[in-house]
């Protein structure tokens, strides 16, 4: 088995503090895969910092040299893998960026490059803000080379590219939603770019239903991507566990398992056959 975190949202925010209160007991055993918004439009979220609500032009990255500092430190010790998150991470239309944008072939590549320079790494993971995108944006990051952590509707054209493996991976998906009660828990190959499940730990959800799923996963020897945002790990879960307690209870059974794994992402990509 495999067990991968994601985390979502860092930018030009984002101070190293709030990185290390949540990670730092964790990265040194455990790379974390953190999704980074290179061109950030804060916006008035609560999650968003109070000083830079009201700004409504898009912060570069490189705005921020601390968090550009310690985003290259993390990746050359080896305790995170970076992960492209979007453009801007506005919502156009009401919409996610990746279901409501346009131009996302040209963002996707300017984001990823500007990413890419100023970190000194290599893409090869998007992760859709808001969890949302829709063909364009599944075209957009396939021409990009870029792997998705999402699996939008596989047989709507709408969702979609039309092709011949949509129907061969919609069978796979489906026996394990229908047969086995579990999201499928292996890369999906596309030819073109792979696709990979995650499991939320937001307030939305409780622990029992996160730990049954681990179990499922664990049962198949398959690959667990928990999903899960730095900024709010003192929230609560429906059944009352603070999402860093509920992370720490699926850490300590991920450590016992036999045989586990911690990869980056890009180690994952790289076993698919």
């Amino acid at each position: 088995m495999k067990f991968l975190i994601r985390d979502d949202d860092a930018c030009a925010f984002t101070s190293p503090k709030e990185l290390i209160k949540s990670y730092g007991e964790i990265w040194t055993e455990v790379p974390v895969g953190l999704s980074v918004t290179p061109f950030r439009v804060p916006g008035n979220a609560h999650t968003v910092p109070k000083s830079f609500r009201t700004i409504t032009t898009p912060l570069p990255l490189e705005t921020n040299p601390e968090i550009v500092a310690f985003l290259k430190e993390l990746q050359v010790g080896g305790m995170a893998q970076i992960l492209l998150h979007g453009y801007d991470h506005t919502l156009p239309n009401g919409k996610p960026e990746y279901a409501g944008a346009t131009d996302l072939l040209a963002k996707t590549q300017r984001g990823k490059e500007y990413l890419e320079k100023l970190l000194d790494c290599r893409l090869d993971t998007f992760v859709p803000p808001n969890n949302g995108i829709l063909r364009a944006g599944v075209e957009a990051i396939a021409s990009c080379g870029l792997n998705l952590l999402n699996t939008p509707a596989l047989l709507r054209p709408s969702h979609r590219p039309v092709r011949p493996e949509n129907i061969t991976n919609f069978l796979r998906v489906n026996y394990f939603r229908r047969i086995k009660r579990m999201k499928y828990p292996y890369p999906l190959n596309f030819c073109d770019h792979m696709e990979l499940a995650c499991h939320a730990l937001t307030p939305s959800q409780n622990l029992e239903s996160i730990l049954d799923a681990f179990v499922n996963c664990q049962r198949e020897n398959g690959v667990f991507v928990v999903a899960t945002h730095y900024h709010a790990f003192d929230r609560k879960l429906k059944s009352g566990e603070s999402i860093r307690q509920a992370l720490n209870i699926l850490l300590d059974l991920a450590a016992g398992v036999p045989g586990i794994q911690f990869p980056t992402f890009s180690q994952v990509w790289e076993s698919v056959e």
